[in-house]
């Protein structure tokens, strides 16, 4: 939602809308009650217990530590080593031997890591290793719900179970973890004019199957139903494809007297000129129409900012203050993925490249709009996306030349013919040798004519149809900028890792 605190405040606390709770509620699917936080005044990162309100490890670790699951989490150390933690124990590290790359645990206790140089494994509570995968799989999200997103050498996506067994084959152009209920969706691109995508279960059944020129799905199932677009109405889809009543829906009696409204356990946060509220059922306010920030982390626990103030303040789903501690940052919404310890350059390039053509990027054609992209947005707030011109997706942080929504007439809209500039995207190649960036930078220029496009310079590419695509590095980081418009393309300047 729209906040007036400072952008960085707004910025660090934007992952923690589906982040804490009861592992039972479909909203909040990862059960903690711990989450990392930088208090006022302080540099470092602490540990709140959400229940309590009280710090339980002040100043504690210099990097941020990853979101609190099963009571573990990582940190990252200055050597970029990665290094796991039980709440039970913050002093000493459960590896000793630092990993390359790791996803936070699952609510079943296990997690996803590699060393360099070696395959993805799945580990347990002691770090102790429970299957190896195999180097055909390049890449796994951490488990929800018993299932891991996985992808192959070639870039398809699919699901392993969690003793390291193919769940759901990897031929998928991209999946959605099967996050908050036991359906999901699934993709295939088919030109650069639309997708195919059906849903599924988690025995990888389908049980319904279309495409975007029909819908606009969102990007996950809640309470069983997948939000979409269907010309200009929003509308909700069963596992079966049925249009259905939306659960979530608030009721009139308290959407007809705000901008935006949003459901938290029996009350509803509230939004009516930029700032923002708290009522119950019956539309009466627990909190009023006063402060810059309210958000939802359980449940039982909010966030709140009050206008004109730097911090948040912890507080139960009534609004009443829980403890004494006042937040700067905080971590609360897992979200990283695994990738394997040993490298291919030339299968990095082949991956980047494969969704580009001088058409369009990943489905997304030249001309696309921010209705394109309706199924990553979050249909019944649009209110969160005023004034912002990039919108964070899986297939890259896309561009628009202004922003994605605006306040309108009885609340808030989305800006739908507003067009897409250019869409970035990357790859994290810091756990492999130094060399590695100029590596595949190399290889994705010596191929770039096979997707129609000629160099121009300074790894700018350009096509025939007037599309563009930058390449370079930074900090070991490989950089790609696709522009709809080659008049627009900038080059990258190339930063060595430190």
């Amino acid at each position: 939602m729209k906040s007036m605190i400072k952008a960085a405040l707004l910025v660090a606390l934007a992952a923690l809308t589906a982040a804490c709770g009861n592992q039972d509620d479909g909203d909040y699917p990862y059960h903690t009650k711990y989450m990392p936080v930088v208090l006022e005044g302080s540099q470092k990162w602490s540990i709140l217990d959400i229940e309590s309100g009280e710090v339980v490890a002040k100043d504690a670790f210099k990097s941020a530590p990853s979101a609190i699951v099963s009571d573990m989490f990582y940190v990252i150390d200055d050597k970029g080593g990665v290094y796991y933690y039980n709440m039970s124990d913050l002093k000493h590290p459960v590896n000793k031997e630092p990993y390359a790359s790791a996803t936070e645990f699952s609510t079943d206790g296990l997690a996803v890591a590699s060393r360099k140089g070696g395959n993805l494994e799945i580990i347990d509570k002691n770090c102790k290793q429970v299957d190896e995968l195999g180097d055909s799989i390049v890449q796994c999200s951490m488990f929800n719900r018993g299932l891991a997103v996985v992808v192959n050498t070639e870039g398809k996506q699919g699901f392993i179970d969690e003793k390291g067994k193919v769940a759901i084959a990897m031929q998928y152009d991209q999946v959605a973890p099967f996050q908050y209920c036991d359906y999901t969706i699934v993709m295939n691109q088919q030109d650069t004019a639309y997708v195919d995508f059906s849903f599924i279960d988690k025995s990888g059944k389908e049980t319904f199957s279309s495409n975007s020129t029909m819908y606009q799905p969102g990007p996950a199932f809640k309470g069983d139903v997948l939000k979409a677009q269907k010309r200009d109405t929003i509308v909700c889809l069963s596992p079966e494809g049925k249009e259905v009543p939306d659960p979530a829906q608030v009721p009139d009696k308290i959407l007809k007297d705000y901008d935006a409204a949003k459901r938290v356990g029996s009350n509803y946060i509230v939004i009516k000129d930029q700032l923002a509220g708290l009522v119950d059922a019956n539309g009466q306010q627990l909190l009023p129409i006063k402060y810059a920030d309210i958000r939802d982390i359980s449940a039982t626990r909010l966030l709140i900012a009050a206008k004109g103030a730097k911090y948040y303040t912890l507080t139960d789903a009534s609004g009443r203050p829980v403890g004494k501690a006042k937040i700067l940052h905080a971590n609360g919404d897992p979200a990283s993925s695994a990738a394997i310890g040993k490298v291919d350059p030339g299968n990095v390039a082949a991956r980047l490249l494969m969704p580009i053509s001088d058409q369009g990027f990943a489905g997304v054609p030249k001309g696309a709009t921010v209705s394109t992209f309706y199924r990553f947005l979050d249909a019944s707030h649009p209110e969160q996306y005023a004034g912002n011109n990039v919108l964070v997706t899986q297939v890259g942080n896309v561009l628009f030349d202004g922003p994605i929504a605006s306040k309108a007439t009885g609340g808030y809209a989305f800006n739908l013919q507003t067009p897409v500039v250019a869409i970035a995207t990357s790859a994290d190649v810091s756990i492999y040798p130094n060399d590695t960036e100029q590596k595949v930078i190399d290889i994705m220029a010596q191929n770039m004519g096979k997707t129609g496009f000629v160099e121009q310079g300074n790894n700018v590419f350009v096509s025939a149809t007037g599309t563009a695509v930058v390449i370079g590095y930074a900090q070991g980081s490989i950089q790609m900028i696709y522009y709809m418009d080659k008049a627009k393309a900038q080059p990258i300047t190339n930063q060595p890792r430190k």
